[in-house]
C-alpha cells in the first residue's frame, strides 16, 4: 500500500494539538522536562506504547513554555507519507516558517535539485537559519515511529547531533528511533520519558477521575482502578466513560474491568460503543476510516446532513478522544482501529470510495491548505478501496492526473509507491503507467529494476504516444549515461528532447541536460553549449530556479573552455542580475560567482577574483552547502598558490576534496587536478608521482573530458620527470584532443607545454615538418589573448615566457601584460623576501644541473627532507612554483649562469 496522506504544507500536520481546559496536568513530568532543559539537555525522547498520553504531555509542555516565555514551537505530525524525503523535508521547512518565513529557504531551494541532496546539505542551512534567528525554538517530531526511510533518519540524526544552542528537539514515538541514543545517554545529552514515567501515579489517577472525568469515587474504587489499569491513561479513560453512563454500578464495573490491551479493545466495543444511540454508533463506525475529517467530509462519506451537530456533541461530551485542529478532527489510533474492525470489507470499500471522490472534488479548496493535500488523500483512499474490491478504475485516473506534478516536484518516492501498488496486470493494460514506473525507477537510481522494465516496454513501442515515447527514451538516455555509453545516450536523449515538446517543459529540460552531459563527453563542445542554452531557457520557463542556476553555471564554464570568455561573463552577470532582482537565496548562485572568480584568476585580475570569492563566502556563511563550499575552497587554494602559500593551499584543497565527497551534485575532478598542480608547483615531484599513481594516470590512457585538467597536470609531471619523448607524445595527444573537441582553454595549456618540451630538447626534435617553435607559440599567444589567459603562462608554462618577446606581434598588449605580471611577481618577491642563503645557492646550482632531491642530499650530506625544505624556501623567495620556473627566474636575476 502506498504512503498515506497528507501532502506538503498541510496545516494540520504542522500545528500543535490544542490544550483543552479539561486536560490532566502532569506537573511531575512538566517539571522533569523543564529541569532537563535548564541543565543543557536539548534533546528529549518520549517513547511509549499507544494510549499513554505522549502527545498530550508535550502539547501541554510546549504550550506552557509559549505562554510563560513566548518561545515558539515547531510541530510536525508525521505519517507514512513522510517516508518520501522530499515531502518530509518540505513539511519540516514549512513548520519552521511558521516562526519566520526566512527559515529554510535554502533547504527548500535545494529540494528542487534533480537528485535528493545529502542529509548534511539539506539540514546544515536549516541549522544555520535557526541559529541566526537568535531566539529559543522547540521542534517536536510526533509519531516518529512511522518513519522507515534511511534518508529521513540520516537527516534527523544530523540535526540531533548538531543542535544549535537555540533549538530544543523532542521526538515522540512508540519505538526507539535509529539515533545514537546510547552515546547521548552516556554523555547526558538527552532526556528520556518512557512508559514507566507516563503511567499515572495513585495521586494522578485520583485527580484525573475527579477533575477531568468528573467522577466522585471513593478511595477504594480509585485504588482498584489504579491496580487494574496500572496507570495506563487510555484504559482509565475507557472505564471512566462507562462509569459516567452507569454511576450506580461503579463497584461492579471496576471489579470486572481489566486494563490489558486485548480487554480494552473488547471493552470499548461492548461497553462503550454499543451503549451509544444508533445514529451516533453508525457515525463513529463510518467515519473511522478517515485519517482526518470535518463536517462536510463526514456528510459526504456517511450520507448524513447533520455531521456538524454530531461532532460538536462528541467533542462536548468528551466521548472519544477527538483532536480538534483548525476545524479538522481525528480519532485516537487505538479507537480508530477498533471502529474500523466493526466494518465489513464492502462497507469499508464504499466509504473509502466516497472519501476519495470528496477529496478529488475539493482539490481547489483553500481550506485544505493545498490542492496537493487533497490529491494525496484522494489517491490514498482510492487505493484502500481498490485493495478491498480488486478494482483500480478509480485509482488510475487519479495517478494519471497528478503524476507529473508530484514527480516534477521531486516526490519520486510517493509516485513510485503508487505505481508499485498497482498489480502487474494493470501496468500491462496501461502502458503509460508502466513507462512512468520505469522512468521513476531510473530517476530513483533503482537501475536493477529499471532495465528489465524498460526492455519489456520497448517491445511495445508502437503502442505508446509520442510523449510516452519521449519519457521512455529519456529513461534509456539516463541509464546509458550511467554506463558511460555516450553513443546510446546521445541517440535516446536527442529523441527524448524531440518527443517531449513544449507542453512537457520540465521533462524536456531533463532530456536536454542529459544530452549536454553526453555531448560534453563525446562531441565538440559547441554541441553541448547549444543544448545548455536551450536548457537554461527552459529551466526559467519551467520555474526551476535551482536547475536554472546550475545550468547557467555549466553553460558559462563550457563557454569559457570553448574560448568565449565574454559570452561566459555575460551569462554569469545575467544570472547575478536575476538573483539580485528576485532577492532569492540560491546555493547555485555561489557556483556562478566561483565561475567568475576562476575566469578572473585566468586573466590575472586578482582583486576581482578575491571580490567574487568574498561574495561567495558571504553567501556560503548563510547556506553552508558542502558542494558549493568545496568549489569556493578550490578557488581560495588557487589564490593562495598565486601568493606562494603552497602548504596552505594544499590544506584548503584537501579540505575541499573532503567536502566534495559529501555530495553527489557536482563533479570535483578539477579539485583533484588542483592538488597535483600544487604539489608540482611546490617542487614535490615524489608526492606528485604518488598523486598520479593514486589517480591511475598513465601516458597511454584514453583521454576524457572530465579528466582533462588531471591529464594536463600529469603532462607537466612527465616533463618534470625528464622523459622528453613520453612527455612530448602525451602532450601532442592532449593538444589534438582539445582542438578536436573545442576545449580551447585546455588547448592553450597543451600547446604551451609542447613548446616548452621542444624548447628544452634538441632543436626540432619534437616538431613536425613545417612547424617552428615561434609559429606554435604565436598561435597559442593569439588564442590566449582572446581568452585573457595570463596565468597560464605564469603557472602552467613559465618556461616559454623568455620566448614571448619573439612573438610579441601576435598580441602586443597581451604579451606585455604577461611580461609585466611576471616582472611584478619577481619584484614583489625581491621586496618581500630575504636573499638566498649559501646553502640555498648550492641547492639552486645543483637543481640547474638536473640533480634529483636524493642526489642533492647525497652530494651535500643532507637528508632528503632537509633538501625539500631548502627547495621550498627557494621557491618562496623566487616567487616560483617548480624547478623549471626556479631555473628561469634565477637566470633572469643572474643568480646562476
Amino acid at each position: 500500500m502506498p504512503p498515506g496522506p497528507p501532502a506538503p504544507r498541510l496545516l494540520t500536520k504542522i500545528t500543535a494539538p490544542p490544550v483543552r481546559a479539561r486536560m490532566m496536568q502532569r506537573a511531575r513530568l512538566l517539571t522533569t522536562l523543564d529541569q532537563a532543559l535548564a541543565s543543557g539537555r536539548q534533546f528529549t525522547l518520549v517513547s511509549a506504547p499507544p494510549g499513554f498520553g505522549k502527545t498530550t504531555l508535550i502539547a501541554m509542555w510546549t504550550a506552557d513554555r509559549l505562554a510563560r516565555r513566548g518561545d515558539p514551537v515547531v510541530w510536525v505530525s508525521l505519517d507514512e507519507s513522510d517516508n518520501d524525503p522530499v515531502q518530509c523535508f518540505r513539511y519540516l521547512v514549512s513548520a519552521f516558517q511558521t516562526v519566520d518565513p526566512a527559515i529554510g529557504q535554502v533547504t527548500a531551494h535545494l529540494l528542487e535539485s534533480p537528485q535528493i541532496p545529502s542529509a548534511a546539505m539539506l539540514i546544515a542551512p536549516l541549522i544555520s537559519d535557526v541559529q541566526n534567528l537568535g531566539r529559543p525554538v522547540t521542534l517536536v517530531l510526533d509519531d516518529y515511529h512511522v518513519i522507515t526511510d534511511g534518508r529521513v533518519h540520516d537527516a534527523v540524526r544530523f540535526l540531533v547531533e548538531r543542535l544549535p544552542t537555540t533549538l530544543d528537539c523532542v521526538i515522540i514515538t512508540r519505538e526507539d528511533p535509529p539515533l545514537p541514543l546510547a552515546r547521548m545517554r552516556v554523555r547526558s545529552l538527552m532526556t528520556e520519558i518512557r512508559e514507566r514515567d507516563l503511567r499515572f501515579t495513585d495521586e494522578e489517577t485520583a485527580i484525573f477521575l475527579r477533575e477531568v472525568m468528573r467522577l466522585d469515587l471513593d478511595t477504594g474504587s480509585v485504588q482498584a482502578l489504579v491496580n487494574r489499569t496500572e496507570g495506563w491513561v487510555a484504559a482509565l479513560q475507557l472505564v471512566s466513560l462507562s462509569l459516567q453512563e452507569d454511576r450506580a454500578n461503579a463497584p461492579a464495573i471496576i471489579a470486572e474491568f481489566a486494563g490489558d490491551h486485548r480487554y480494552v479493545m473488547d471493552y470499548l466495543l461492548t461497553e462503550v460503543l454499543e451503549r451509544q444511540p444508533t445514529p451516533v454508533r453508525d457515525f463513529l463506525r463510518q467515519t473511522s476510516i478517515l485519517h482526518r475529517f470535518n463536517a462536510t467530509l463526514c456528510d459526504a462519506v456517511t450520507g448524513r446532513a447533520d455531521s456538524r451537530a454530531l461532532l460538536d456533541q462528541l467533542e462536548t461530551a468528551n466521548l472519544f478522544p477527538l483532536d480538534h485542529r483548525r476545524s479538522w478532527y481525528r480519532y485516537h489510533q487505538l479507537f480508530a482501529d477498533m471502529l474500523v474492525h466493526t466494518l465489513s470489507n464492502a462497507e469499508r470499500a464504499a466509504l473509502c470510495q466516497r472519501a476519495a471522490a470528496w477529496f478529488a472534488e475539493h482539490e481547489a479548496d483553500t481550506t485544505l491548505s493545498t490542492d496537493a493535500a487533497a490529491s494525496a488523500e484522494a489517491i490514498h483512499y482510492a487505493f484502500e478501496a481498490a485493495a478491498l474490491t480488486g478494482s483500480y478504475a478509480q485509482v488510475i485516473p487519479f495517478i494519471r492526473r497528478h503524476f507529473d506534478a508530484y514527480a516534477g516536484d521531486g516526490r519520486l518516492v510517493t509516485v513510485l509507491s503508487w505505481l508499485d501498488a498497482l498489480p502487474e496486470a494493470e501496468l500491462a493494460a496501461h502502458l503509460d503507467l508502466a513507462v512512468n514506473q520505469a522512468w521513476t525507477l531510473v530517476l530513483s537510481e533503482q537501475f536493477g529494476r529499471a532495465e528489465p522494465a524498460l526492455a519489456a516496454i520497448e517491445l511495445l513501442l508502437n503502442r505508446l504516444s509520442i510523449p510516452e515515447r519521449g519519457r521512455l527514451h529519456l529513461a534509456q538516455a539516463i541509464l546509458a549515461l550511467g554506463r558511460s555509453d555516450f553513443s546510446d545516450t546521445l541517440q535516446h536523449a536527442q529523441q527524448a528532447a524531440q518527443d517531449l515538446a513544449a507542453d512537457h517543459p520540465q521533462w524536456r529540460l531533463m532530456a536536454l541536460w542529459t544530452l549536454a552531459e553526453a555531448q560534453e563527453r563525446s562531441e565538440p563542445l559547441p554541441q553541448a553549449i547549444a543544448s545548455l542554452r536551450e536548457a537554461a531557457r527552459l529551466s526559467h520557463s519551467a520555474g526551476k530556479a535551482l536547475f536554472a542556476n546550475i545550468v547557467e553555471s555549466s553553460l558559462a564554464h563550457a563557454l569559457w573552455l570553448n574560448g568565449q570568455p565574454d559570452e561566459a561573463d555575460a551569462v554569469c552577470q545575467a544570472a547575478i542580475a536575476v538573483y539580485r532582482k528576485q532577492k532569492h537565496i540560491s546555493p547555485a548562485y555561489g557556483l556562478v560567482l566561483c565561475t567568475l572568480a576562476r575566469m578572473a584568476i585566468d586573466a590575472n585580475a586578482l582583486d576581482a577574483a578575491h571580490d567574487y570569492l568574498r561574495q561567495a563566502r558571504s553567501l556560503d556563511s548563510v547556506l553552508d552547502v558542502a558542494s558549493i563550499g568545496a568549489v569556493m575552497d578550490g578557488v581560495e587554494a588557487q589564490l593562495l598558490a598565486i601568493d606562494g602559500n603552497f602548504d596552505a593551499a594544499l590544506v584548503v584543497v584537501r579540505q575541499a576534496l573532503e567536502r566534495s565527497a559529501q555530495t553527489k551534485l557536482a563533479d570535483m575532478t578539477w579539485l583533484h587536478a588542483l592538488e597535483g598542480d600544487l604539489l608540482l608547483r611546490r617542487g614535490d615531484v615524489e608526492q606528485a608521482e604518488a598523486w598520479a599513481a593514486d589517480a591511475g594516470l598513465t601516458p597511454d590512457q584514453p583521454l576524457l573530458y572530465l579528466h582533462l585538467e588531471q591529464h594536463l597536470v600529469y603532462a607537466r609531471l612527465l616533463i618534470a620527470q625528464g622523459d622528453g619523448p613520453v612527455a612530448a607524445g602525451f602532450v601532442q595527444r592532449l593538444e589534438a584532443f582539445a582542438a578536436e573537441r573545442g576545449y580551447w582553454r585546455y588547448w592553450i595549456v597543451a600547446r604551451l607545454l609542447r613548446v616548452g618540451v621542444a624548447r628544452q630538447a634538441l632543436a626540432g626534435r619534437y616538431l613536425s615538418v613545417n612547424e617552428s617553435l615561434t609559429d606554435l607559440l604565436a598561435d597559442a599567444v593569439a588564442l590566449a589573448a582572446r581568452e585573457r589567459c595570463v596565468r597560464v603562462f605564469l603557472d602552467d608554462a613559465p618556461q616559454v615566457i623568455p620566448m614571448l618577446p619573439q612573438v610579441r606581434q601576435a598580441a602586443p598588449v597581451f604579451v606585455d601584460a604577461v611580461l609585466d605580471a611576471q616582472r611584478l611577481g619577481t619584484a614583489s618577491a625581491l621586496e618581500s623576501g630575504e636573499s638566498l642563503s649559501d646553502r640555498e645557492h648550492e641547492v639552486l646550482r645543483l637543481i640547474a644541473h638536473g640533480l634529483s632531491n636524493a642526489e642533492i642530499a647525497e652530494r651535500l650530506v643532507l637528508t632528503v627532507g632537509t633538501v625539500k625544505q631548502h627547495i621550498n624556501h627557494l621557491y618562496s623567495k623566487l616567487a616560483v612554483r617548480s624547478r623549471t620556473q626556479a631555473i628561469v627566474e634565477a637566470r633572469i636575476r643572474h643568480l646562476i649562469d
